[in-house]
């Protein structure tokens, strides 16, 4: 009943914006499709655990899932819902307050996202580097990137940067009215 209820408030949010109020799980799920359902749950998890932590925690997870996943898409990469969940887990060690290798311990993550959080030399850390990077204004490692990845100049990753503050906003907003 709870999660429920909270699909439906999250559904129906500002961030949205639909025109007539969504009144079925059914119509709810459709309306997200498959890969939103697993991100809302995931996210719904994630506050879970971070009920006593700062929501800048939540927002930064929600910022690096979007970043990460746009700059996949951008790359013409196939598997953009792993990067998604890269970000998202980067921050489950403060959420949880141990390190990273117990934080993951026991979870079924996919091999390469597990990697990319346990060694900043996997071959899916590069991307999250770049987040940590564009986080600290690290111009010359951005410029850095992206140049290694020709597809993706520094604008783009300037817009990318613009458009995950503002979507991790509005999903805090949405989430936050879901749990009230």
């Amino acid at each position: 009943v709870s999660l429920s209820y909270r699909l439906l408030k999250y559904i129906n949010s500002a961030a949205f914006a639909m025109r007539r109020e969504i009144e079925s799980i059914e119509q709810a799920l459709v309306l997200l499709g498959l890969n939103n359902a697993r991100r809302w749950l995931a996210l719904l998890s994630l506050s879970a655990l971070g009920d006593d932590k700062p929501k800048e925690l939540m927002r930064t997870s929600l910022y690096r899932g979007y970043l990460l996943e746009s700059v996949a898409k951008h790359l013409n990469e196939e598997e953009t819902g792993d990067d998604f969940l890269l970000g998202m887990f980067s921050v489950l060690d403060a959420l949880l307050d141990q390190p990273m290798n117990k934080a993951i311990e026991g979870m079924a993550l996919p091999k390469e996202v597990r990697n990319a959080l346990l060694n900043s030399h996997a071959p899916m850390s590069y991307k999250l580097n770049l987040v940590y990077a564009l986080e600290r204004g690290e111009w010359e490692q951005i410029s850095h990137f992206s140049a290694c990845y020709r597809g993706l100049k520094v604008q783009d990753l300037m817009a990318f940067h613009t458009q995950a503050l503002t979507w991790s906003d509005e999903q805090i907003a949405a989430i936050s009215g879901s749990q009230a």
